[in-house]
């Protein structure tokens, strides 16, 4: 777990945050993992407004930044306005969370807008911006938050994920191979879960691995 991250997210005055790092290095996984232990969230309602679909509970909104287009952008902003505009009275926080998947693919023009609204609402409104690619973000949002880079795990950290469940001895060249090929812990687990399987097959291809997530 990022401690940087779970000490922001458990500060009384939680900072806007950018999580970043390449895929699949975890950074969803791990907060929604904290905001699950630290605020115990209620069950997510699905909601689409005006084309725009996304999810929320009584500790914070997601929205997927891949899924606003130019024809719906405005209906964008309208949401994200009205959610902003007030005090969170009945949730867990007293400022409202608003969660920004795949913020990497996030158009120019939506970031002008966003770097206003992050600046004038901080009050109210508590922005998590979740990127594969740092550089993708304006410098001006990047100064309006706690950047954090989240590191895929190294051969070690695997290893040691492994061992606590299966013996060394009993790891096969294919189970290796395929739990390098990961990046976070999820997967990994899912990985161990599958180990049989795996080590009765000479090699890996992406249906095994859509199958596995099944």
């Amino acid at each position: 777990m990022n401690q940087l991250l779970y000490n922001s997210l458990n500060s009384d005055n939680i900072p806007n945050l950018l999580l970043y790092g390449i895929k699949n290095s975890g950074k969803k996984t791990q907060l929604f993992q904290i905001l699950q232990e630290l605020y115990d969230p209620s069950v997510d309602i699905h909601k689409t407004s005006n084309e725009i679909k996304y999810s929320y509970n009584d500790t914070y909104y997601v929205f997927d930044i891949q899924n606003i287009q130019t024809k719906n952008y405005q209906s964008f902003l309208e949401i994200i306005n009205e959610i902003i505009h007030s005090k969170n009275h009945f949730g867990k926080l007293s400022n409202k969370l608003i969660i920004f998947k795949n913020f990497q693919n996030i158009k120019p023009t939506i970031q002008n807008s966003l770097r206003v609204l992050i600046e004038k609402y901080r009050n109210t409104t508590v922005f998590l911006l979740i990127s594969n690619k740092y550089n993708s973000i304006h410098q001006p949002i990047q100064s309006r938050c706690l950047c954090i880079r989240m590191k895929s795990l190294n051969r070690k950290e695997k290893r040691e994920l492994i061992y606590s469940t299966v013996q060394r001895k009993k790891c096969s060249i294919q189970f290796y191979d395929s739990i390098y090929e990961s990046n976070n812990q999820k997967d990994i687990h899912l990985l161990v879960e599958c180990k049989e399987i795996i080590d009765h097959k000479e090699f890996l291809d992406p249906y095994d691995k859509i199958i596995y997530k099944l």
